[in-house]
Order: C-alpha cells, then sequence, then structure tokens
C-alpha cells in the first residue's frame, strides 16, 4: 500500500512536465484588426462572429496594452500560419502573422475559452512605469506598420524627423533606427509582410528613446528608403535596363505599374474656392512641405468623401492642368506647360554641356558576352557624338564618347557581361515488369475388362480411355492380357480426362499413382500437375548532360534496327532507330527556379513479337514543361499497366458436377505488372560566379 502514493506523484510530476513543456511552444495567429479606441470593443465583437462563420477558423478578440485586435486561427506552425495568410490575402490584405505574445483573451468564437491548450495561457508584460522612464519624452509615436504592393509603411503621429537606415549581415537585414520615437503598435512581430522579407520586428530601446525597425530578408537588396510626410517607405529597388532605379515615394508614384494611394484619409466640400487655399489645406493634413508657382490661379468646386489626399490631391490638379514634382522631399506645384518648358530646357542644358566635355575613346573588354551583340545595346547610353564599335580578334567594345557617358556604359557593361549559368540535367527512367503464372491439370484414366461372360455375346469386353499414351495400369493389364490370349487391339488403352499443367524439366512438378484390384480386371491411373512460375524485371535507364542556359542539348543511345521493303526497284533495306533519348532546353528564372522543356523517349525492340515484316519497336515517351527549384527530384511521368488473364479448359457437363468438378477441369493464371516512371533532376553548376564577383 505504500507504494502506491508513490507511483500516482511520479505520474503527476511527469504529467506536469510534459504540460510544461507543451505551454512553451509557439503559437501563432493572423492579425486582420487592431485598434486603440476602446469605444470599439462591441463592433469587434460582432465582427469576430462575422469572421468565424466566414473563415471556419476560431476568432479571438484579445487585448495588448492600449489596443484590441482580431486574431484567426490558432497555428502550432509559422508555416501553417503563412499558408492561411496566402488563402485570405485577397479578402485582407493588411493581414499579418503574429506570435501569441502578451495578448489577454477577451472572446474566443469557435472554440471555448476553458477548452484552450496551456500554451494559450495569457503572456502579460510589464509596461513601463514613468517613473523609470529617463531623458527627453519621444516626440513621435510609430502607431501603423503595413504592406502596400511592393512597400512596408511606416507611419508615425507625426512628420518624421531624422531617421537611419543601416544594413548588417549574418545574417542579412536592415535595421530602420527612429530616433526619439516610442512604438504604439499592438505587434511586435510580423512574418512574411510583402515579398523578400521573411519578418519584421519592432524593438524599443527605452534608454535611448527610440524604436527600431529590423527587417530579415531573403534578398540580397539593395533596400530603398523614402520618408514623405509621416510616411517611411521600403521598398527594394528593381532593375530596370539592367541599372537600378529609385523607388517611388508612396503616394507620389506608381508601384509595380499602377498608382497606389495610401495617404490619410479626408472629406472634401468646396464650391468656387481658390485652388491655393485648397492646396494650403491638403499639405496640412499630408504633413509636407508644398510650393506653389505663382501662376497657379483657378478655383475649384469638389466634393469627395472619405478617399486618400493624394488621391484627392491628384484629382484637383488634373482637372485645373495642373502638375506636381518631387524635389528634395518638397511637392512643387506648377502648370504642365511650365513643367513641359522646363523639361525642354534642363535637357537642351545637358545637350549643351555635354559638347563641352571633352571626347575620349576606349577600349571595354568582354569576358563572356559577344561584343557583336552588345554593341546594339549600347548605342541608347551614347551622346549625340558618340561613336560604338566591337573588335572580333578580341571580342571587346571601342567607344568614343564623354568620361560621363563612358563611366555609366562601363557600369552596363560589367551587369550585363556574366558567365552564362552551366546546368546538369540527370534523368532516371526506371522500368519494372512482375509477371505470376500459376496453372493446375489433371491426368486420369482406367481400363476394365471381363474375359468370360454367361452371354455369348459380349463373351469378353474391355473399356478403356481414349487416344493418348498408354497409363501404367493399362499397360500392364495389356500385357497380362497378351499371356492370357486376349488382345485389346480394338480398345485404345489412354486417359479418360487429358488436361495436364505445362509441367516439364526445368518448370513445374507431377504426381502420378497408378491403381489395380486384385482380381486384375480393373486398373486406374492418375497425374495431378502443377506450375508456378515469378518473375521481376527492373531496368533502370540514367541519362545525364550538361547545357548552358537557355540552349537546347540531346543525348541518345539504341539500337538501329534494319527491316526489308519491297517495291519496284526491288527490295531494299532501311533502318529505324529504336534508342533511349533525352531532350532538354532550361532557363534559370530570376528566383532561382529551373524553367525546363523536357523530352524523354525510351523505345526498344520487342523481340518477343517478331513478324514477318520485322521486329516491333516498344516506344515510351513523356514531353512536357515543368518549373522546379535548384537540385529537386520530380516525377515527370508514368506509365502503370496491368494485364490480368484467366483461362480454363473443361469436359463439358463433368466439369460442373459439385465436389468432383476438379477432375474435369484445366486451370491457368496469368498475371503481368509492368510500371515505368520517369525523375528528372536539375542542378545549376555555379563554377564561375566567384570569378565574375570580382571584377
Amino acid at each position: 500500500m505504500s507504494g502506491r502514493p508513490l507511483f500516482w506523484c511520479l505520474v503527476g510530476i511527469l504529467v506536469g512536465m510534459c504540460v510544461s513543456a507543451v505551454a512553451e511552444g509557439a503559437w501563432y495567429s493572423l492579425q486582420v484588426e487592431a485598434l486603440k479606441n476602446p469605444a470599439t470593443v462591441q463592433l469587434m465583437s460582432r465582427k469576430a462572429k462575422v469572421l468565424h462563420e466566414r473563415l471556419k477558423q476560431p476568432v479571438f478578440l484579445v487585448e495588448k496594452g492600449d489596443f484590441h485586435a482580431l486574431l484567426v486561427g490558432r497555428f502550432s506552425k509559422l508555416g501553417d500560419a503563412t499558408a492561411f495568410k496566402r488563402q485570405v490575402a485577397s479578402l485582407y490584405p493588411g493581414a499579418f502573422v503574429v506570435p501569441w505574445k502578451g495578448f489577454r483573451i477577451m472572446k474566443a468564437v469557435g472554440i471555448k475559452k476553458e477548452c484552450l491548450p496551456p500554451l494559450a495561457r495569457d503572456y502579460h508584460v510589464p509596461r513601463e512605469s514613468p517613473s523609470k522612464k529617463r531623458g527627453m519624452y519621444p516626440k513621435n509615436e510609430l502607431v501603423r506598420v503595413r504592406s502596400v504592393g511592393d512597400c512596408l509603411l511606416l507611419t508615425g503621429k507625426a512628420p518624421w524627423d531624422f531617421v537611419d537606415l543601416k544594413r548588417l549581415d549574418h545574417p542579412i537585414r536592415y535595421v530602420v533606427h527612429l530616433f526619439n520615437t516610442r512604438p504604439s503598435v499592438p505587434l511586435d512581430t510580423l512574418y512574411a509582410p510583402l515579398k523578400g522579407v521573411e519578418k519584421v520586428k519592432v524593438l524599443y530601446d527605452y534608454k535611448d528613446k527610440k524604436t527600431d525597425v529590423v527587417l530579415y530578408t531573403t534578398s540580397p537588396g539593395p533596400l530603398a528608403m523614402e520618408k514623405v510626410g509621416r510616411d517611411i517607405s521600403l521598398h527594394f529597388e528593381v532593375p530596370v535596363g539592367g541599372i537600378s532605379g529609385k523607388g517611388i515615394p508612396p503616394g507620389l508614384g506608381s508601384v509595380g505599374g499602377a498608382k497606389k494611394y495610401v495617404g490619410n484619409r479626408i472629406s472634401l466640400e468646396f464650391k468656387k474656392a481658390d485652388i491655393r487655399d485648397v492646396i494650403r489645406l491638403i499639405s496640412e493634413v499630408s504633413g509636407m512641405n508644398f510650393v506653389v508657382d505663382p501662376d497657379v490661379k483657378g478655383t475649384v468646386t469638389v466634393k469627395l468623401d472619405n478617399i486618400p489626399w493624394d488621391q484627392a490631391l491628384d484629382i484637383i490638379l488634373k482637372t485645373n492642368h495642373l502638375g506636381r514634382v518631387m524635389e528634395d522631399g518638397v511637392v512643387r506645384i506648377a502648370t504642365l506647360k511650365s513643367l513641359r518648358t522646363e523639361g525642354s530646357e534642363q535637357e537642351a542644358a545637358r545637350k549643351a554641356l555635354e559638347k563641352t566635355k571633352p571626347l575620349v575613346m576606349e577600349v571595354i573588354p568582354l569576358s563572356f558576352t559577344d561584343a557583336s551583340k552588345v554593341k546594339t545595346l549600347i548605342k541608347p547610353l551614347l551622346s549625340d557624338y558618340g561613336k560604338v564599335d566591337y573588335l572580333e580578334r578580341i571580342n571587346a567594345l571601342v567607344v568614343k564618347d564623354n568620361p560621363d557617358r563612358i563611366a555609366k556604359i562601363k557600369r552596363f557593361v560589367r551587369q550585363i557581361d556574366t558567365p552564362t549559368l552551366q546546368i546538369q540535367i540527370g534523368a532516371r527512367i526506371v522500368e519494372i515488369v512482375t509477371t505470376y503464372l500459376k496453372e493446375l491439370g489433371i491426368q486420369w484414366g482406367f481400363l476394365w475388362r471381363q474375359t468370360k461372360t454367361e452371354m455369348s455375346f459380349p463373351y469378353s469386353f474391355g473399356v478403356g480411355g481414349g487416344v493418348s499414351s498408354a497409363p501404367a495400369a493399362s499397360q500392364a493389364l495389356t500385357t497380362m492380357e497378351g499371356v492370357s490370349g486376349w488382345s485389346p487391339a480394338s480398345i485404345a488403352p489412354g486417359f479418360v480426362v487429358d488436361l495436364p499443367a505445362a509441367a516439364a524439366t526445368g518448370s513445374g512438378g507431377a504426381i502420378a499413382a497408378s491403381l489395380l484390384n486384385a482380381s486384375e480386371t480393373f486398373g486406374l491411373d492418375i497425374r495431378l500437375s502443377a506450375l508456378e512460375e515469378e518473375g521481376v524485371a527492373r531496368t533502370v535507364s540514367n541519362p545525364k548532360l550538361v547545357t548552358l542556359n537557355n540552349q537546347e542539348a540531346e543525348i541518345s543511345q539504341g539500337y538501329e534496327i534494319p527491316f526489308a521493303t519491297v517495291s519496284e526497284s526491288g527490295t531494299q533495306t532501311q533502318f529505324k532507330e529504336a534508342k533511349l533519348k533525352l531532350s532538354v532546353k532550361p532557363h534559370i528564372t530570376s528566383s532561382g527556379d529551373i524553367v525546363m522543356d523536357v523530352e524523354v523517349s525510351k523505345d526498344s525492340p520487342d523481340f518477343t513479337h517478331v513478324t514477318p515484316d520485322g521486329v516491333p519497336i516498344q516506344t515510351r515517351s513523356v514531353k512536357t514543361s515543368v518549373r522546379m527549384k535548384n537540385g529537386d527530384t520530380l516525377i515527370i511521368g508514368g506509365i502503370y499497366e496491368m494485364t490480368k488473364s484467366k483461362h480454363s479448359n473443361e469436359v463439358p457437363g463433368f466439369s460442373r458436377i459439385p465436389l468432383l468438378s476438379w477432375l474435369f477441369r484445366h486451370r491457368t493464371e496469368n498475371l503481368e505488372k509492368r510500371e515505368l516512371l520517369v525523375f528528372i533532376t536539375p542542378s545549376v553548376i555555379e563554377a564561375g560566379i566567384a570569378q565574375n564577383k570580382g571584377r
């Protein structure tokens, strides 16, 4: 009895350890909305029910500090939460994946709060008391972090003063230092907010009163930052024509080919108001510096409700034939005529300045690209007085232009004169043939004779099997009758049922028995034969080849089978190919994936079905286009064939007698399976890239 409490004590300790281990696990949810106003809690509670009915996931109304947020789903793996975000991206484009940390559950829809696992307990982060704050109180707040198109926007409560962007390595990450700023966002970690960014962390330094926004990227960059009023735009510079161009500030241009308006929403209603006063009002809302040219005049009659301020400004300028340009963080408003005139004057001044610059000639060698093809790409970069030619012998460009133009041409050549990557493509063709044969047969016969009867006819008679080789008992009776003077010439001894299996030397087996009565008037022979065959044949073909990017390559091996054709000119011998062939044209995408046009064929002569016209050829091929990651293996084709047959030879009528049907039946079962799988594995050969980077 004393051991029982000790046992339950150990069980309790183990359960507690397991619960504690689970409680330390990380959980992730999708945050779709976060507000700071306490009056909206009832509205968010109603939205939680709508979200649960729409997304079929548990929804939580949580509190963290001064914020209330709606979280959808509860995932133990970050990948599952990110996949769920992609599914609902069209409905909630501003949603983020956030970890459970510091949340207090106020309401749970779709799951009972008391049924949540131990790891759903709330983690309370102690807030800093005002008495512990040192130094100057932060003047600005980071109130919003969101993604718009290919940009990550950081919105402050007031226009930004001084910010700094730094790049760190191992791993690659960018840090935005927001000085004299404290965070007021309801989350501290965002996962996969935009392409090329793995996660974003918001950190606060209590000592220096600054906020750091850290971007962990999967792209080497470069990352561009634009500061416009209360918004900071972070985006990767996109190469245009081989030269990186600056990103476009939020609300002041196009992102991804379409104009994006991300300013604060305003409502305007004016009737014949002076356009200068309207522009001044918009500048106060935006928090940016505006300069209006003296020739901007006119009135505005407009009614706009709840639209971004930058969109409202574009509408007003377009209506009054005005335009805007960004100059060192200042928005300048002018007439379209003035902007066109200034553009023409600047272009004329630039050309006039180029005339004063001396012309120099320089030879630019090329290592990997054909100089004749690069020549046509260089011409748009030349000035009006520049010239370009190439030397085929040394594969070099000869450029004559001013030093500034030549410097731009050199930068462009360095970007395009890169080694063409080589790709190794390996294919594996696996063919498996499985055969199974089962055969069961029987042979039996008898001979019965009567030498003397009481009748004059028949005085003697004999009954035996049909025409076949005589069984052992029948032969014994025939021999004995020859001694007694009776010759059964009219009866050919043999088997009554002759349905044997194909058993022979080296295959199958048989059991035979001969029975004879004491008076030697009746004999019975029986032979049971059986055959079972099983075979597996596996053929593996593994062709490999190496080719350059965007270059088609082919490798083949096989036979040329002759066959004769008869025509008016006589009999001629021709050849037909039966070979294994791999043909592929690869292309490496900008994301590092490999797109391939693949054709794999495996033809082989079939000598088991030879016809008078020649040897038939079995053809197996697959032709497709696939996209794969470097080094991955993919099954691009498969053929599965199964042939199953049953054959039975029977004696009519007798084969249907219950329990005795097996004495009058021969059965054969045949099963053949053929499987053909085609694997493809592309691998990029990295040799030579390091040398090019050092140029």
